[in-house]
């Protein structure tokens, strides 16, 4: 289970989660033409961030990694660095995610560079200091936003260029007509008056679809809310290949000897705990969109009512959501508990994303 980061060599700066995502799904589509544990074809203010990180946090590939006897030894666990020319993405442990993001982010800023983090916020800090949220969601209005830029750029450009010139052309023709021995009459100014009418409205029409669509958009994206930025659970580690459990009890103590195997760490209380923001029942997508599960199983959607009709406990959904993908999850390879994001909307239910890791 790892918590994953994105340092970032691009100027200019992004400026919205479209044009971020467009680059951030080019340079994640990781292929053999590079060697992603090599950091020489990185940019000069990458190598310098990297050749200072890895003193505190240990590659697990490449030139730098530890040997087998020094591996584990340091302060903080090792990481894995995937290393573009412009970006160098960090799948570091949960466990010391608080400390070493910090440290990472400090370094990107001394080195100018960006900082997007994957695993928490979800936010882009620009390389200037300007930062904004990364949605799918948000990429999606910035495109209808520029789309409708573009359509109003249009019309402007057409009313400056054709129509207001057409109308003061027509205009003096009409002025002058008299001296030109042609009769100046009322239809001469109705046949203005509605051609002016006329251009307005066609140009009008340009961009009534773009700005529908637009305010559709708008609409959806103020019913939906984010209730929780930062995944919850995501201190409980888990492997949902770990067998089937009749009872809660037994479970429970399965979940207290992986995490104490893993980490080291006690999650009684952790799993004792009320999740209240959820409310009494939640539905819970089992799988990304994107996912090679979603397309097997065409994202299956949960809906689970809490036992004891008012909050769930982190025993209880980790329950639940276990004996429904223990059966599913057979030949994949994110098969480990991350976390789960939640989704409040204002006209239903709670919706909770279920974030798998390989």
């Amino acid at each position: 289970m790892s918590y994953d980061i994105m340092i970032i060599d691009r100027h200019p700066r992004f400026k919205n989660s479209k044009e971020f995502l467009e680059w951030y799904d080019g340079v994640t589509q990781w292929n053999d033409d590079l060697d992603y544990n090599d950091y020489e074809h990185a940019t000069p203010h990458l190598k310098d961030w990297f050749l200072k990180m890895k003193d505190i946090v240990p590659p697990l590939n490449g030139k730098y990694a530890p040997s087998d006897d020094d591996l584990g030894n340091g302060r903080y666990q090792e990481a894995d660095y995937t290393i573009a020319r412009d970006g160098i993405y960090m799948a570091l442990a949960y466990s010391d995610a608080d400390e070493v993001k910090a440290i990472a982010f400090d370094l990107a800023e001394k080195n100018n560079l960006s900082y997007f983090d994957i695993s928490g916020s979800g936010e882009l800090h620009n390389f200037d200091g300007s930062y904004f949220q990364v949605s799918r969601q948000q990429a999606v209005y910035d495109e209808l936003e520029e789309r409708s830029q573009r359509v109003f750029k249009h019309r402007n450009t057409i009313t400056t260029y054709v129509v207001v010139p057409l109308i003061l052309f027509l205009l003096v023709c009409m002025l002058f007509w008299d001296s030109w021995g042609m009769p100046v009459g009322i239809a001469d100014f109705i046949i203005l008056v509605v051609f002016g009418v006329w251009s307005y409205k066609w140009i009008e029409r340009t961009n009534q679809d773009v700005l529908k669509e637009y305010q559709q958009q708008t609409e959806r994206q103020s019913e939906e809310q984010e209730a929780e930025i930062s995944p919850l659970l995501a201190d409980i580690a888990w492997n949902f290949r770990e067998g089937l459990f009749e009872t809660q009890e037994e479970f429970m103590a399965a979940l207290i000897k992986y995490n104490a195997e893993v980490g080291g760490d006690s999650i009684v209380d952790l799993l004792k705990e009320k999740v209240d923001c959820l409310g009494t029942e939640t539905d819970f997508i089992l799988f990304d969109e994107d996912s090679e599960e979603a397309e097997m199983y065409n994202q299956p959607k949960v809906h689970m009512v809490a036992d004891d009709g008012r909050s769930f406990t982190s025993l209880e959904i980790l329950f639940k959501l276990h004996k429904e993908l223990y059966p599913l999850l057979e030949n994949s390879d994110s098969i480990f508990f991350e976390g789960i994001h939640s989704y409040q909307l204002m006209n239903g239910p709670t919706i909770c994303r279920v974030l798998l890791g390989s």
